[in-house]
């Protein structure tokens, strides 16, 4: 009973989430603008990192539903067979299984078990679309974003290099050391390559701030509901009966395998936005003109803060998150 409630709580709040005027503005912009299908015409590994966040999201949403599909269908089978393996449809004087346990006013189930079992399957099956397809969406956001930081990494690798080497004079006194510096075409190159990574890197922040900021609250009652419905299951679970390792089983096994999903691909966005500090480090800013110098200092430390999606704007969601 205690279960049937958590699940119908998290269902009623993935129910009006696309009701907000927010959810839509979201969804607009990451069709309309930040989906790596307007950036692959942009070079070659635009279009490879494209084709590869496509491939894997094509998997995952196939795999995550497929699963949510097959776990929601024995939920509901499992109390059925209970109900003919003891013959309670027959028997009056037995007591009919449910897969959800309501209590109606004026409305007792048993006399209407045909109907309450129909009506089980669509609360069922629509509060599994509703739980996996919210998570599916956040993940195809996250996805989204690690190819784009994919490519803001990449695009700072491939910075125009130094033609000529440093060199280091030595004199009695002291140790002299000559950089190199670029033309001033190159500069004019280099001075349009910082502009299009701080115009990515502020296209990137905007959108997790987004994403974070209308979907942290959904992540923090999401945690919540695993805390207390994770160990309810485990409890369940714990009988270690046929019965009990059927019906509980498949939806202990997709419920912590999307919480394991959501939490190992908010950890990634975390590390791969790490890198591109690094990556901005290790360009030859000495070479460079002193108006770029300071733009590629103003992008470094724009960069220094990691890509976070936090829950309620305060714990950030990662994995150390989610064994805590």
């Amino acid at each position: 009973m205690y279960l049937t409630c958590f699940f119908a709580i998290l269902g009623l709040i993935r129910t009006l989430l696309p009701l907000f005027t927010k959810y839509g503005i979201i969804i607009e912009r990451f069709l309309l603008c930040f989906h790596l299908i307007h950036f692959k015409h942009k070079g070659i590994y635009y279009k490879k990192i494209y084709e590869k966040v496509e491939r894997f999201s094509y998997r995952l949403v196939t795999m995550t539903m497929s699963l949510t599909m097959l776990c929601a269908g024995v939920f509901n089978l499992v109390p059925v067979m209970n109900n003919i393996r003891s013959g309670a449809y027959a028997d009056p004087n037995k007591t009919i299984e449910f897969s959800v346990f309501f209590s109606y006013p004026g409305f007792d189930p048993q006399n209407h078990h045909k109907f309450v079992t129909g009506w089980n399957l669509f609360l069922v099956f629509a509060c599994a679309i509703l739980v996996g397809g919210i998570d599916v969406v956040m993940t195809l956001f996250i996805f989204q974003i690690i190819g784009h930081i994919d490519i803001l990494n990449n695009n700072l690798e491939n910075f125009p290099k130094l033609k000529k080497n440093s060199k280091v004079g030595k004199t009695k006194q002291s140790l002299n050391l000559t950089a190199d510096m670029f033309s001033n075409e190159e500069n004019v190159i280099i001075k349009e390559k910082i502009k299009q990574c701080v115009e990515h890197h502020v296209l990137v922040i905007s959108f997790t701030d987004d994403v974070s900021e209308f979907f942290g609250p959904v992540i923090a009652v999401y945690y919540l509901f695993h805390l207390v419905a994770g160990c309810m299951m485990l409890l369940e679970l714990s009988a270690g009966d046929a019965g009990s390792l059927t019906r509980y089983g498949p939806l202990t096994v997709v419920i912590f395998g999307q919480l394991i999903i959501i939490s190992v691909i908010f950890e990634i966005v975390n590390t791969k936005s790490e890198q591109l500090a690094n990556t901005a480090y290790c360009l030859p800013w000495e070479s460079m003109s002193v108006y770029n110098q300071r733009s590629l200092c103003l992008l470094l430390n724009r960069l220094q803060t990691p890509i976070v999606v936090t829950a309620l704007g305060v714990t950030p969601v990662n994995v150390q998150t989610m064994f805590t």
